[in-house]
């Protein structure tokens, strides 16, 4: 746990702070290693991409993500993207313009490769956001009852988005073949597994307090590694199920 004194400037510390918790040596790691990831994941992606054909779009997704998230991470090395919170702790606010660009954009990504309708995945797209968007201001709420009744509101939207993903999404990547509800089915629980995870980590940052800044960025990392990099690199099991990128119903009458 790193303490840092109270300076002028673009992030100054409210007058109430002398001193403000800081990430350490261990966050600042668990980021650049995230970082170098999340760029070498973008360039593999982009590289996929431009040489794909109906699959491309998947790949541009996932590059899209990897890219976006790097981005935040880099502004987190730099000193940047933070400002102080309720309670001397440094907050990092680049790390939810990463997830609501992210977010959404992984909706729609996992609409895509499950063949959901347009309508299922505006529905996830709007559960994100909302889930995102309220956490947000959970974060930076000062009065306790605010601060929980904006929590409260944000699991909501992170219901309705993982309802999205597991009872809306499934059944149009059953429809599809087999082989697309197989790589379906991989991903999703992966990233569902690691979505559960955030508002967890949340709860004892930057709701109880009970976790150092470093452990709080440390297991976002790790999370964010997992969510971004290892859901994205099972689009490359998933080559044959994928075929053309054409629903089931439409192959069979070319």
């Amino acid at each position: 746990m790193a303490f840092t004194s109270l300076d002028a400037g673009p992030n100054a510390v409210p007058e109430v702070c002398t001193t403000i918790e800081e990430v350490g040596s261990t966050g600042v790691g668990a980021l650049t290693i995230t970082f170098i990831i999340l760029v070498i994941c973008g360039i593999v992606f982009l590289y996929k991409a431009v040489n794909s054909a109906a699959q491309k779009k998947y790949y541009l997704a996932a590059c899209i993500i990897a890219v976006w998230a790097s981005l935040a991470d880099f502004a987190m090395l730099s000193g940047q993207g933070w400002t102080v919170t309720d309670g001397c702790r440094q907050f990092f606010y680049a790390r939810y313009v990463d997830w609501i660009v992210t977010g959404p954009v992984t909706a729609i990504w996992l609409g895509l490769i499950a063949g959901a309708e347009t309508t299922d995945i505006v529905a996830a797209v709007a559960g994100n956001v909302m889930w995102v968007a309220s956490t947000y201001m959970a974060s930076i709420s000062v009065a306790e009852e605010v601060k929980w009744c904006w929590f409260v509101l944000s699991l909501c939207g992170l219901a309705g988005y993982i309802l999205s993903l597991v009872r809306t999404y499934k059944p149009a990547a059953e429809a599809r073949s087999e082989g697309v509800s197989e790589l379906y089915t991989k991903m999703v629980w992966l990233t569902v597994g690691c979505t559960v995870g955030y508002p967890l980590i949340w709860l004892f940052s930057e709701g109880f307090g009970n976790f150092s800044v470093s452990f709080e960025v440390t297991t976002y990392s790790i999370l964010d590694i997992l969510a971004r990099a290892v859901v994205s690199f099972m689009l490359f099991g998933g080559h044959d199920a994928l075929g053309d990128g054409e629903p089931v119903s439409q192959r069979e009458f070319v």
